[in-house]
């Protein structure tokens, strides 16, 4: 039989249709289950082939402890979370975002006090006895924390507030592989002031590319167009009708109770009191057909596009869109323009790593080889200036000359 190594949704199907199946290595039950099986299945009966073998490889161990092995291998005890102990000539640092719950333990060989400068809190040592200590954290800063007869330093509290100033935001967004990963990672970051030598972030969304969700569209900063094309509705349009519907729905109904000829108050609240129910319950019904009308008609169809999209068809994708906003940005009468064209376009995948697609600035070939064997361009440029075969710019002239 010829079983073809596949993981990705492409192989699996080349697999299923000429190849009498495929072998993994190190995947996981719940891959072959929700990925793997279903799609080679799926390619094999499209084909009228008979259902293809799944080989599945596993890293296997041997040992003469037959007695102990399993117990070994299947339990896993996670250890317990040890509180800090502070002793008298050690002086740990204690760090914690504003809203936790500060936790140590104190044990001194005499009788003293601890006291947490700042909170102002003091707290009795008994003679060799281990104290727990524990207190909210709603002050930030750097507190001493010492033993107050002896003025001996135990620790230094630190309490971060864990909200990041709007002047000092900003983010990052991380993309690629790991060493163990077969599909794509995105983790996208907050950004903030530095506090004791240390930047704040958050972890805002990450976004893993996989059986279940095999293609995403992310946009960021200025995604209001993006969101548009994607969802066939304008994200602010969009809430303004939701709005307006729910206004007409809560305020037509009681309108129309409040001019009810004949009708005490008592009847009227019951009356309104049912209406407002049933109200609330068409809005919610209202907006979740709305939902589920954009991603049946909308986003579903362009990420089942995008997911079978080859490479550098991904990056003229995410180049139109970036450009359709820059152009939305330059027709409007009511906005700044904010948007550029994109600069640079780059694509990353498993086999080839990070490879240029597109470059508005001048770089040494020698050290982008991908860029022009995917283009197909020669080293000489007259778009980005005269480039010799060592990859070294002409004179002047040539080198600062822009396109024609």
């Amino acid at each position: 039989p010829i079983l073809v190594a596949a993981l990705a949704p492409k192989m699996l199907a080349l697999a299923g249709t000429v190849g009498d199946g495929t072998i993994t290595w190190m995947t996981g039950p719940k891959t072959l289950r929700d990925h793997t099986i279903p799609r080679i299945n799926e390619a094999a009966a499209a084909a009228g082939r008979a259902a293809p073998r799944v080989v599945v490889g596993l890293p296997i161990a041997v040992t003469t402890e037959v007695a102990t092995t399993p117990d070994t291998v299947t339990t896993t005890t996670a250890p317990k979370p040890q509180v800090v102990l502070l002793k008298a000539g050690k002086e740990p640092k204690l760090t914690y975002k504003k809203g936790d719950t500060v936790r140590f333990r104190v044990v001194n060989p005499t009788a003293e006090e601890v006291h947490v400068h700042g909170y102002d809190l003091m707290y009795d040592l008994k003679p060799g006895k281990v104290r727990t200590v524990t207190f909210p954290a709603k002050l930030e800063g750097v507190f001493e924390i010492e033993l107050e007869n002896s003025a001996t330093p135990l620790a230094k509290l630190v309490v971060n507030k864990e909200e990041i100033l709007h002047e000092s935001l900003s983010g990052i967004v991380i993309a690629g592989f790991g060493d163990d990963e077969y599909f794509p990672v995105m983790e996208q970051i907050e950004l903030g002031e530095i506090f004791l030598n240390k930047p704040k972030f958050n972890r805002i969304e990450t976004l893993r590319i996989s059986a279940d969700t095999p293609s995403v569209i992310k946009p960021f900063a200025q995604s209001e167009v993006v969101l548009s094309f994607l969802n066939g509705i304008s994200p602010a349009f969009e809430r303004k009708v939701i709005r307006e519907v729910a206004k007409i729905m809560l305020e037509v109904p009681q309108e129309v109770i409040d001019a009810m000829p004949g009708v005490g108050p008592k009847r009227k609240a019951a009356y309104t009191e049912k209406v407002d129910s049933v109200s609330e319950e068409a809005i919610i019904s209202v907006i979740r057909k709305l939902v589920d009308f954009k991603e049946r008609k909308h986003l579903q169809p362009i990420l089942q596009s995008i997911e079978f999209l080859p490479k550098d068809e991904l990056a003229h994708a995410a180049s139109s869109l970036v450009n359709l906003s820059s152009f939305q940005k330059r027709m409007s009468t009511t906005e700044d323009e904010t948007v550029g064209g994109p600069i640079d376009v780059a694509v990353i995948s498993k086999g080839d790593g990070f490879v240029w697609i597109d470059r508005k600035h001048y770089f040494k070939p020698e050290l982008n080889q991908h860029y022009f064997r995917n283009r197909n361009i020669e080293a000489r440029s007259e778009s980005y200036g005269e480039i010799d075969g060592n990859g070294q710019e002409g004179s002047d002239e040539t080198a600062t000359k822009g396109p024609q």
